[in-house]
Parts: C-alpha cells; sequence; structure tokens
C-alpha cells in the first residue's frame, strides 16, 4: 500500500503554486512546475529542514510572483534634479520655477551636485538647515527649501529613481517662540465700522430706500452718521484708503447730477445713480449691504 504523501505548506494556487511535502519519511521536498515539468529542491525531514524549505519555498514563489527586481540608477544630485526638471516644470509657472531653483541650489551647494543622491540622511538635512540659520536666512525660506528638497526626493522615489528616500522621514520642527502669530480676527465693532465706510451716502432719491433698507437690518438706525472710529491702526489705515477712494468718485457724480437738463431731475438723477451703481465702489456697496444681510 503506497503512503500518502503528507503535505507542510503550499504557496500561491493548488494547482501551479509551490508544494512543501514529504518523502519517504526521510526528505522533505519542495516541488513547483516550470513551463509543465516538474521541479523539486530536497532538504532533510527534521525540524531544521522542514523549517529552511518552507522559507525557501516561500521566496521562491514571491520571486516568481513578483518577478526580477529592477535595478536602481545610482543619481546623482544634478541628474535627479534634472529629470525632476523635465518631467514638472511644464506644469510649473515661471515664478514658481524660478523659486524651486533657488531653493535646490542651496542643497547642490551644500552636498555638491555630483553627490548620490539616495544616500543622503536626515542628519544632512539637520546640517543644511543649521547652515541656513547661520547664513541668517528667513526661516519661512528655510522650510521652503527643505520642502522643495523632500519633494523632488519623493518624485524620485515614486518613479524608482532612488533606492532609499530616507529624506520622507523628516519634520521640520520650530519653537513656540520662533513660530510666527496669525493676525486676529476683525471684532464686531471693526466688522460694522469697515462696512460703514464701504457705505457711502446716498443721494436724492435713494436716501429714502436707504432708510427703509436699514430699519429692516438688525443693529442699524436711521443715523446718517458714520460709526464711531475704532482702535487699531490696521483699521484706520483701511478706512482712509476708503475715504480717499470714495472722495475721488463722488465728484463723478456730482458732474453727472451738474449737467441734468432744466426740468428733468427725476431722469438726470436715474443716470447718476445707475452710473455709481455699475461702478466699482457700488459693487463694494452692494457686497456690504449682503453681508450685513447674512449676519
Amino acid at each position: 500500500m503506497t503512503r500518502q504523501r503528507k503535505t507542510f505548506a503550499v504557496f500561491g494556487p493548488r494547482r501551479g503554486g509551490v508544494r512543501v511535502l514529504e518523502r519517504g519519511g526521510e526528505l522533505v521536498r519542495v516541488q513547483w512546475y516550470d513551463d509543465g515539468i516538474r521541479r523539486v529542491k530536497s532538504w532533510p525531514n527534521t525540524r531544521e529542514g522542514r523549517t529552511e524549505a518552507k522559507a525557501w519555498a516561500r521566496g521562491h514563489f514571491e520571486a516568481r510572483t513578483l518577478g526580477p527586481r529592477p535595478t536602481v540608477l545610482r543619481l546623482t544630485l544634478r541628474e535627479l534634479w534634472e529629470r525632476y526638471v523635465e518631467a514638472e516644470f511644464p506644469h510649473l509657472c515661471p515664478k514658481t520655477q524660478t523659486n524651486y531653483r533657488e531653493h535646490w541650489s542651496r542643497w547642490e551647494l551644500f552636498l555638491r551636485r555630483d553627490f548620490t543622491a539616495d544616500e543622503a540622511r536626515l542628519g544632512d538635512v539637520d546640517h543644511f538647515r543649521a547652515a541656513l540659520e547661520r547664513q541668517d536666512y528667513a526661516l519661512s525660506q528655510i522650510h521652503k527649501a527643505i520642502g522643495v528638497v523632500k519633494t523632488v526626493y519623493n518624485r524620485g522615489q515614486r518613479r524608482e529613481l532612488l533606492g532609499m528616500n530616507r529624506l520622507a522621514l523628516y519634520r521640520f520642527k520650530v519653537a513656540k517662540d520662533r513660530r510666527s502669530e496669525s493676525p486676529a480676527e476683525y471684532t464686531h465693532g471693526e466688522r460694522d465700522a469697515i462696512l460703514q465706510a464701504l457705505r457711502p451716502r446716498p443721494a436724492h432719491g435713494m436716501a429714502r430706500m436707504d432708510r427703509r433698507r436699514d430699519r429692516r437690518l438688525p443693529g442699524c438706525s436711521d443715523e446718517r452718521d458714520p460709526a464711531p472710529p475704532v482702535e487699531g491702526s490696521r483699521l484706520q489705515k483701511g478706512r482712509d484708503c476708503l475715504a480717499r477712494a470714495v472722495g475721488q468718485d463722488r465728484p463723478r457724480a456730482r458732474a453727472a447730477d451738474d449737467r441734468r437738463e432744466p426740468g428733468r431731475s427725476g431722469r438726470g438723477a436715474a443716470v447718476a445713480r445707475t452710473r455709481w451703481l455699475h461702478g466699482p465702489l457700488g459693487l463694494l456697496y452692494a457686497a456690504s449691504s449682503a453681508m450685513e444681510r447674512d449676519g
């Protein structure tokens, strides 16, 4: 009676996979097929032999599945940069191209352009940052320079141009006392003052329409006096700029009123209002009214 073979492991499908079998009780064989031809490889049927046979079978199956590993070119920094420029620069604006060239040139100057790209380590980035800080570069510029270097390296890794990309693990850290503070949001008082500065004085028949609209808005009244000034240099500069712009636009409306024909005051006022509403300040006035309605 033929002794049934014992299967220790199967890698891949049942048909066409790599099998680890017991043969005659003394040997452990790895069996697979190449183009319909049976292939075998044997080990002693011991604990160590079975472990080695399984490991070899797993590796052989993965090699057959994945295929031969492509040979990675060892590019220099200059060659890696040229590959990036050739592929990515057509999609970037001229200003961005100039900035990228400047940031990368500092990295090349630090490590030399003939340096093998995939040999760069995180310690090199630390030394690069320290060198830029000693040259009094702004912290934001240092951050952008390192960001460009990581962008080029990440693209090289995705295109299988680098065997190793250690720079992907680098994180740019900044102490709390060196972080730039974002400008604070406008307060309700500042917002109301800006909207009041944007709102022009309505003339003739528009005054009545403006008063009716103000009654429907929360927090508005019929008073024609502007809102009291709010402390803050930023707000004051904005109000002064708007006041000058309004002052330059109002003589046009007055000149249009002066050209009205006698007995046709209603049509002349309508023409002046139409010209003002279609001008830049009229659009700002409409935008401010919409912001007030939205609350």
